[in-house]
């Protein structure tokens, strides 16, 4: 090697050392590499909280919070602790599937495990805002705790910025809100055209320590969520938030043209089976809502869609078509809740099937005709009403197949269209051989 190449090297090596030396130490005065970005941000009980963007390590507390989060797939992968409820819902782990690795960090909104959420060294922690006080150790120890109300449409699509801006996804946040706001733009053109407004009631049939019926007040998202379809919505005459207790005789005055049913379970009692109950029940049977058979289970995937969770926008939907089938007969209930799950979401139309068919309905329908004899399986929790007609749209057969029942019906025909409808879902569905 001659001398010029010598020199050139010792240059390049001296150079490199250098570079590799000014990095270190800027590393050093700036905290080294591991040092996350923060941001100060104010959440919903008006806090000013320093947090770390694109935070690595996330604890949800409550349900609620963890169904939001999981819109997010840069949370869905940083998730480290979670509420049980969220981890073993069906829906979440079609949505995000490592959450089974997740830590179980509560059993309610009041049981959160505080120790265990300490020991996963977390980023920042999502919680409801009623949790402050429980959750008050964790600020104690320097971990950022971000407390979300969600509670109305505007602050819940408030959250989703402010999410998307702590996780990173501000791009993610973007495409949500518009998604909502164009539903929303929807229901507000359609409400002003419901002329006819009926009274509707949201019920909670709560069944602890005997049967109840309970209504929101007019600040709880029930109530925007029934005068979002342009209906009359009883809950505003309820001051205030929670659950307010009614007695039968309150119910038969207010004497309601719909009443929406929810029970936050999936069975003893479910929705549905609530729904019954009180189209049943004889001390109701003068009011409008009951009389007309106007009682309808609110639907539950796993969470029922009148809580604070990104499915409420689908209930305000679906209250729509039975508010006004006429004035909402330009909306494909189904496809809107399937486009739902694969665009909110950002999962596969086969899954997004699967969760509708699954756990909103509650099981497929199976239909088959062999030697003019129709079979219908009903694997559903909710009774299903089959119309059989001719292809002139004469009525052949009419029958209702009971929630996880069969029926068989012989035919004199094969050329038929067969139209079913599930108690508690306003569209009706058609099959035909």
């Amino acid at each position: 090697m001659n001398s010029f190449a010598k020199l050139l090297l010792t240059l390049i090596v001296i150079s490199v050392l250098g570079l590799v030396t000014g990095v270190a130490i800027y590393m050093y005065f700036q905290g080294g590499a591991q040092k996350p970005i923060e941001a100060t941000i104010i959440d919903d009980l008006n806090r000013t909280v320093k947090v770390p963007l694109h935070p690595q390590r996330i604890v949800g507390t409550m349900r609620i919070v963890s169904d939001v989060l999981l819109l997010f797939p840069e949370a869905r992968k940083h998730i480290v602790g979670i509420d049980v409820g969220a981890k073993d819902t069906p829906l979440n782990q079609i949505i995000a599937p490592s959450i089974a690795n997740a830590t179980v960090v509560s059993t309610s909104k009041r049981d959160v495990n505080v120790e265990t959420i300490l020991s996963l060294k977390p980023d920042v922690v999502f919680a409801k805002d009623y949790q402050e006080n429980i959750l008050k150790p964790l600020e104690d120890s320097n971990i950022p705790v971000v407390y979300l109300s969600l509670e109305k449409p505007v602050v819940f699509l408030k959250d989703v910025r402010l999410l998307g801006k702590i996780l990173g996804e501000e791009k993610t946040a973007t495409k949500i809100v518009n998604y909502y706001d164009e539903k929303l733009d929807y229901l507000k053109s359609h409400a002003v055209k419901v002329v006819d407004k009926p009274r509707v009631l949201v019920l909670y049939y709560s069944t602890k320590g005997g049967i109840a019926y309970k209504a929101p007040g007019k600040d709880w998202l029930q109530n925007y969520l029934v005068k979002l379809t342009g209906a009359y919505s009883l809950s505003d005459m309820i001051t205030g938030s929670g659950w307010k207790t009614l007695n039968v005789e309150q119910i038969i005055d207010w004497n309601p043209d719909i009443i929406f049913v929810v029970t936050y379970r999936l069975k003893n009692p479910s929705s549905v089976e609530a729904a019954f109950s009180i189209l049943n029940d004889t001390r109701l049977k003068d009011v409008s809502a009951v009389k007309n058979g106007r009682v309808y289970p609110i639907p539950n995937d796993g969470m029922s869609w009148d809580m604070p969770i990104p499915r409420w926008i689908l209930c305000a939907l679906w209250m729509a078509k039975y508010v006004s089938p006429k004035v909402y007969s330009d909306m494909n209930l189904t496809e809107e809740t399937i486009a739902f799950y694969e665009k909110v979401y950002n999962i596969s139309r086969s899954d997004a099937e699967k969760i509708f068919y699954d756990y909103v309905i509650g099981g497929r329908a199976s239909i088959s005709l062999k030697d003019n004899k129709l079979v219908v399986d009903n694997p559903s929790p909710r009774p299903l009403k089959v119309v059989v007609k001719d292809r002139e749209g004469r009525v052949l057969e009419q029958f209702t197949v009971g929630a996880g029942k069969s029926k068989q019906v012989d035919l004199n025909t094969t050329n038929i269209i067969v139209g079913y409808e599930y108690f508690g879902w306003p569209e009706e569905f058609s099959w035909k051989p």
